[in-house]
């Protein structure tokens, strides 16, 4: 367990702050994390797995927002965090290494998929049961299996007792454990 510096920052948007693009918001938070970031954007018909460079989303995706239930832009640095409830949209910006002082506990979570099929800017994780999953990246099938990594954030409450308060992905990475960052 190791401890770090987190700051968040976590409001409801305020009157069409999300709704006007949610990329172009996307897009302005991103400044405060820099140019290189995974996502996944979860809607009601299907989840995309994707990266932004230099401003661009890979794969281009529509962002109908009435479709859109949750969203996770994240890198090492920090994430943005969108969900839907009742109707209006929420976001949580969290950076790591500003801040309070807190507890982290960093773990590896893996995908599934044990063989792949090469498409043309991406890579689709093939499983004999379940469903594939399309990640941007090229990998092979030496590189499986493909995992990601989740930072958990917790304090002790007074009894002593861990008091879990979220949680971020920071990055997908190879077997071997190299960062997967074309």
């Amino acid at each position: 367990m190791d401890e770090t510096r987190i700051n968040e920052e976590r409001t409801r948007s305020e009157e069409g702050e999300i709704n006007k693009e949610i990329n172009q918001f996307l897009l302005e938070k991103l400044r405060e994390l820099g140019k290189k970031a995974d996502f996944i954007l979860y809607k009601h018909n299907e989840v995309i797995i994707g990266k932004i460079r230099n401003n661009n989303f890979f794969p281009s995706i529509d962002f109908s927002e009435k479709y859109i239930k949750e969203m996770r832009v994240f890198n090492k640095k920090g994430e943005i965090h969108i969900w839907r409830y009742n109707e209006e949209f929420y976001y949580r910006l969290r950076i790591d290494e500003e801040g309070d002082k807190t507890n982290v506990y960093d773990e590896e979570h893996i995908i599934w998929g044990e063989k792949v099929e090469q498409k043309e800017n991406s890579t689709l994780l093939k499983e004999k049961r379940g469903t594939n999953i399309e990640l941007p990246y090229k990998i092979s099938d030496s590189d499986l299996p493909i995992k990601y990594k989740v930072r958990n954030y917790f304090t002790y409450d007074n009894n002593g007792l861990i008091k879990f308060f979220d949680a971020r992905l920071l990055y997908f990475m190879k077997a071997n454990e190299e960062v997967l960052s074309e």
